[in-house]
């Protein structure tokens, strides 16, 4: 297991989340598999209102201080638009002036 690093953990979170913030879950020792779950986990949960058990106590960590942040800071990790991509999957946008040429 390879420690996730300040700057991994930048480009992770994106830009929403502050340095300090960052830095404490450097401080954790965490892996970049650890944290993504920690995320995973948070997600679920505001999604579903359903708690999912970590699987360790770094993941457990980072979760806690990840549930500090409000929930438009996690928005743009890779986890949340790999999820809105997802949920999207299959659907097509169609303009209105699309729709004038189709026969009734």
């Amino acid at each position: 297991m390879t420690r996730a690093t300040t700057e991994d953990l930048a480009e992770l979170l994106g830009d929403e989340v502050d340095e300090s913030t960052i830095e404490r879950i450097a401080a954790v020792g965490a892996s970049i598999d650890e944290i993504g779950e920690a995320i995973d986990n948070l997600d679920y949960e505001r999604r579903y209102r359903e708690p999912r058990e970590s699987s360790s106590y770094r993941v457990e960590e980072v979760r806690s201080i990840l549930e500090e942040l409000p929930a438009s800071a996690m928005e743009g990790t890779p986890e949340a638009e790999s999820e809105r991509a997802e949920e999207h999957e299959g659907l097509i946008v169609v303009e209105p002036d699309e729709l004038a040429g189709v026969a009734s």
